[in-house]
């Protein structure tokens, strides 16, 4: 690991310690409200306080708080992520959408049967990326039990190849030359009855099957093009949680 990675790790180790402790300090006692993906490089937090919302116990003794994740991340996520994707690639987010089994919600395009993928879509004009996750899951699986626990802080990129090029600037009126894509980690916490593939009902459905699928099994039936993104992505949320435990 290069000198300046190292050091920022070591920062990042430290602040977090100096997190865990005044999170069960007296004066900070309470229940921490989510479970957050951490990148060194990507660091949002700033103080206890202020990155998590601390109910306070109405008995005066520390409620039991969640599990807080610090995760570092993989060797592929070690750059500092730019605020916006580069320039040639569509604004896109990925939805790493997972139940209480650690099992990946993958979908099988009707374009496509051969091949399936979690879900994804574009980020609209001058919208957040976050926003445009949640609303993206809901438009194509209907679901909206469901909470974000982790993010990959880089924007990472995709080229078309040639015969997918020439059908989506087709499709779309415009030639791009892939996609940029920022990911999210969803933690399912609804009944299967809320998966519906038809979404929304607003936007035509893009999926004719679903499945809870092993991180390996992912990897195998992603199409060749996505298969280093998904593998990129699930080296960084691997340390958030253990895939096919």
């Amino acid at each position: 690991m290069p000198p300046h990675a190292s050091s920022a790790v070591a920062r990042f180790c430290a602040s977090a310690s100096t997190l865990l402790s005044s999170a069960h300090s007296p004066s900070c006692h309470g229940t921490l409200s989510r479970t957050t993906f951490v990148h060194p490089f990507h660091c949002k937090i700033a103080s206890p306080c202020r990155s998590f919302q601390m109910h306070p116990s109405s008995s005066g003794s520390p409620a039991s708080a969640r599990t807080l994740i610090l995760a570092c991340p993989s060797p592929f996520l070690m750059s500092i992520a730019p605020d916006t994707p580069p320039a040639g690639y569509r604004p896109n987010v990925g939805l790493c959408l997972v139940n209480a089994d650690g099992k990946i919600f993958i979908a099988r395009r009707i374009d496509l049967s051969d091949c399936w993928q979690m879900p994804q879509g574009g980020v609209d004009e001058n919208e957040d990326p976050r926003s445009a996750a949640l609303r993206e899951l809901q438009e194509e699986t209907g679901v909206t039990s469901a909470e974000i626990i982790g993010e990959v802080g880089e924007w990472i990129t995709y080229d078309f190849p040639p015969d997918v090029k020439v059908k989506i600037t087709h499709l779309w009126g415009k030639e791009w030359t892939g996609q940029a894509q920022k990911w999210f980690l969803f933690r399912f916490k609804g009944d299967e009855k809320e998966i519906n593939l038809d979404g929304d009902g607003i936007e035509r459905a893009e999926f004719s099957d679903w499945k809870w699928a092993s991180a390996d099994e992912v990897l195998d039936r992603a199409v060749e093009f996505k298969r280093p993104v998904y593998q990129k992505v699930l080296d960084a949320f691997s340390q958030t949680l253990k895939w096919g435990s």
